[in-house]
């Protein structure tokens, strides 16, 4: 029987961050083979990852441009948060929205 972590289906031909297609910039984070377009969006991966995900038992889902909005989605449930980044992928801000 696969936990909920194996079930969430991240998909291998677009961007952990944004969703671009482009890019071939491949990381092993955590235990997982996470696929990014660049270096940034790895770095902007990492700098979340660090802070909202203290157990290593969540996962990650980012949407929208900057700010963008992250979902951790945790076995018992979920939060939301808002981040804002700057060029080089450091955080400049962030704030939990639900």
């Amino acid at each position: 029987m696969q936990g909920w972590k194996e079930e969430w289906n991240l998909n291998p031909d677009r961007c952990a961050v944004c969703g671009s297609s482009w890019g071939s910039f491949t990381t092993v984070y955590k235990g997982r083979e996470l696929h990014f377009c660049c270096a940034v969006c790895a770095k902007i991966y990492r700098n979340v990852s660090d802070i909202l995900e203290k157990d290593g038992n969540s996962l990650l889902e980012f949407s929208g441009s900057n700010p963008k909005r992250v979902t951790v989605r945790h076995a018992s449930g979920h939060e939301v948060f808002e981040v804002l980044f700057d060029s080089a992928g450091n955080i400049l801000r962030f704030h939990l929205l639900e």
